[in-house]
Formats: C-alpha cells, structure tokens, sequence
C-alpha cells in the first residue's frame, strides 16, 4: 500500500524550520512489517512559507517479531535537509536524532493498545485496505516528474555558531517538535 504525507518539524534555533512531502509504502509478510518513504514532488504541496523542503532518499523501518509483545526495530534514513549547515549541527543530528525516534516510537508503542482501545478501535487500513476510502487522498496524477523547488538554491545557515552547552537530548526533542499529517 503507499499513501503520500506532509510532514514539517521545528529545528532548533537558528535554523530554519523544515519539511517532506513523502510517498510512503508498507508491507507485512508473515516474518517482518517494513514501512518506507522518499520524497516527492506534488502540484497539491508546494514549498510552504517559513520552511525548507528537505529531501528523504529513503527513511524506513523494518520491524521483526521476536516474541508475542516484542520486535527487532531498524532504522534507516538518508537525508538531505538542504542548505549550507555548519559540521557540528550535522553530527550531533546524526548522534541524537535516530536514537530520539527510537526512544519515542517505544514509548509511543507501549502506551499505544490502550490508546487504541479508547480511539476508534476498529479503523486500522494497515490491515483492512478499504479503509483508505476514508482518507482524503492526494492524487497520483499531480506528482511531478521534475521538482517544484530549485535545488541549486541554497540557504546558508553555515554560520550558526555552536553553543558552548553540547547538543543534548532535550535540544533533539525540540527539534522533533511539531509533526503534521495530512493525506
């Protein structure tokens, strides 16, 4: 199955905030459940204002039961955030952010069978398909075979400095902070 998605996050200062807009697909299989994305190009999703347009080559997750309530989780992501960023912001995205959505997708995980149990329970098109029927789609026809954006136009926030504080977790949170999703 593949849906297409309008994810935005805020950076932390001083850089721009930024977003995807990304054609996600999953498949179960008795052994494993993947889910990847990478990003398109959509007539319905143009730059918004207040953010750059980052780019996912690929970002997935494979999840392998190991037990009834357990899994193996991998992650993967190649990104490419545009603009000029300095080295030391690059480096500690890399050491913070991966584990971060790790840390919040097994949180997120444990609460979520009562949660679900409490909204909607019926309504999961991972597993009933027609479900989709629901959701406001984008349409196929709209992506674009050429990007919308200039790629070549880079934004240069090289010259951040570094705080004196090292990059921690909380500041990886906050980068984290705001998510939308729109079909």
């Amino acid at each position: 199955r593949r849906v297409h998605g309008y994810y935005s996050f805020k950076s932390p200062r001083p850089f721009k905030n930024r977003d995807f807009v990304l054609q996600r697909m999953w498949l179960q299989t008795k052994n494993y459940y993947a889910i990847f994305n990478h990003s398109v190009f959509h007539k319905q999703r143009p730059e918004q204002k207040g953010f750059i347009r980052a780019i996912s080559y690929l970002t997935g997750y494979l999840l392998i039961p190991t037990g009834k309530t357990s899994c193996k989780l991998y992650y993967v992501t190649q990104s490419d955030p545009r603009g000029s960023l300095p080295p030391w912001i690059c480096n500690a995205a890399s050491r913070y952010l991966a584990p971060t959505v790790v840390k919040r997708l097994r949180k997120a995980a444990a609460k979520y069978p009562k949660w679900k149990s409490q909204h909607n329970p019926m309504y999961r098109p991972w597993i009933n398909p027609e479900q989709f029927a629901e959701l406001k789609a984008l349409n196929w026809d709209d992506i674009l075979e050429r990007p919308d954006i200039d790629l070549k136009h880079c934004i240069d926030e090289s010259a951040a400095a570094q705080p004196e504080c090292n990059f921690g977790e909380n500041e990886a949170n906050e980068s984290q902070g705001s998510s939308a999703l729109d079909y």
